[in-house]
């Protein structure tokens, strides 16, 4: 595929929902069509509140498009570096998916959706978490249903692991962690 330079740029609307959570968690954001997938990768860490402590890869059409963080992972997981293709050579329509996964031993998965293609003006902001809903849960907490744990934990002040899992996360004991809160971070 030609290369595609800025002026040829797209604006993408993405939905990153993380797959099979306890309570709904998700993030729209704003991306150039010419951006590659790990600056996706960056952006979807940055709107979620990830860390990026651990490897990724996004996949999309069993496997055609495996794409990976460093070559180290390449015999493991990828065909492809996620710095080498374009989000325009992958996402080529509306409704477009990929799976992203963030952490191989977690195996926080995410549906990755192009919802619009709209026109990238110059005054339009870019990358940008325009909207989410869910907090995002803990690094290093058992994936999804390490996270549903933690959530039962939290709830109940007497249960023997509440004082730790609250040292953990860094909440005063008896504080909320409310799964459900989300605040968009003003540019």
């Amino acid at each position: 595929m030609a290369n595609k330079n800025k002026a040829d740029a797209q604006l993408y609307q993405f939905k990153i929902t993380l797959k099979d959570a306890p309570v709904p968690i998700w993030r729209r954001i704003h991306v150039s069509s010419t951006e590659n997938f790990l600056n996706l990768h960056t952006y979807i860490q940055d709107a979620m509140g990830w860390y990026n402590y651990h490897m990724f890869t996004f996949e999309k059409d069993r496997g055609k498009y495996l794409l990976v963080d460093s070559e180290e992972s390449l015999a493991d997981y990828g065909n492809d570096l996620a710095a080498n293709i374009n989000l325009y050579e992958v996402f080529t329509a509306e409704k477009d998916k990929m799976l992203y996964t963030y952490d191989m031993g977690d195996n926080w998965e995410h549906e990755v959706v192009l919802e619009k293609i709209l026109p990238l003006l110059p005054s339009t902001p870019h990358p940008v978490c325009i909207g989410g809903k869910g907090k995002c849960p803990p690094e290093d907490c058992g994936g999804v249903w390490g996270y549903a744990d933690l959530l039962e934990i939290l709830k109940d002040p007497k249960h023997p692991e509440y004082d730790a899992m609250c040292e953990w996360i860094d909440i005063e004991s008896g504080d909320d962690w409310d799964p459900n809160e989300f605040e968009l971070e003003a540019e």
